[in-house]
């Protein structure tokens, strides 16, 4: 009779995920994981499609698509958006701060 083996556990984690990579689970801490930050361009079907922040620099592509429901259900258009190790997040300062910085440059652009 073979012996059975038993699958890896790991302990609860509060602030860590796991992840498998070459067939073995793995810790991930939420610092050790990369955050990626960005705007909400527009919605296209089941797809959000998301400018990357910085993309520009490091040569990476502008835009991401995201699945529509890995978002928070109140996401907009226009809204700024972070992924860390536990998903996407809506950064509603951070958009307020976005939406302030946009009308100031409209207001000074287009004086009468």
């Amino acid at each position: 009779m073979r012996k059975r083996k038993r699958k890896k556990r790991l302990p609860p984690l509060c602030k860590e995920k796991a992840a498998v990579k070459n067939r073995e689970i793995v810790a991930v801490t939420s610092a050790e994981a990369a955050s990626v930050r960005g705007i909400v361009d527009r919605f296209e079907g089941d797809y959000a499609i998301v400018e990357i922040a910085g993309a520009e620099e490091s040569g990476a592509d502008r835009f991401i698509q995201v699945l529509r429901i890995t978002l928070e259900k109140e996401t907009r258009e226009g809204d700024a958006v972070l992924k860390d190790a536990f998903g996407w997040h809506t950064q509603k300062q951070e958009t307020e701060d976005l939406k302030k910085e946009i009308q100031t440059l409209m207001d000074d652009l287009f004086v009468e």
